[in-house]
């Protein structure tokens, strides 16, 4: 039988808080690597479950923050490949991860499902313009208050 992850069986639900699985996310620009694209008056983060139960859509925000000396702690060893990148990112002023509050007992991070199915769960990060308005599960109704509306501005941020 397949798996998605080390013993954890199709059909079973696998809890990433419990099982200690920790990442780390930051989007820089292409051509620019020292410019991470955190900015609020520009971009919006989300970090959500996102799933059906009995065939009904549901998300649930997660809370998140700039990864701090204690959350790099609890990843596993960096490859060596991987390592100079790290290092450079966490060295830099300028650059961050974001992390997830992966402790949250109230709102356990469990991965279940696929999307076809009547019931799964899924982690979703997202990074999208700070004025996007969504209306169909979520609702941003407004831009956040520092948002820069102008596309101009937005498409020479980005």
């Amino acid at each position: 039988m397949s798996t998605y992850a080390k013993d954890v069986k199709i059909g079973e639900t696998m809890d990433l808080g419990k099982r200690k699985f920790r990442m780390a996310f930051a989007v820089e620009q292409y051509y620019s690597p020292n410019f991470l694209l955190n900015d609020p008056a520009y971009v919006r983060w989300l970090f959500h479950i996102w799933g059906k139960r009995d065939g009904v859509a549901y998300e649930t925000f997660i809370q998140h923050h700039l990864c701090t000396d204690e959350d790099y702690a609890e990843f596993y060893p960096i490859t060596e490949k991987s390592k100079i990148l790290y290092q450079d990112i966490r060295d830099d002023p300028k650059r961050d991860f974001y992390c997830i509050d992966w402790n949250d007992e109230e709102n356990p991070i469990n991965v279940y499902g696929e999307e076809n199915d009547n019931d799964y769960q899924r982690l979703e990060i997202i990074l999208m313009p700070c004025n996007v308005i969504r209306t169909d599960i979520i609702y941003f109704d407004e831009p956040i208050p520092e948002c820069i509306t102008d596309l101009k501005s937005q498409t020479d941020y980005m």
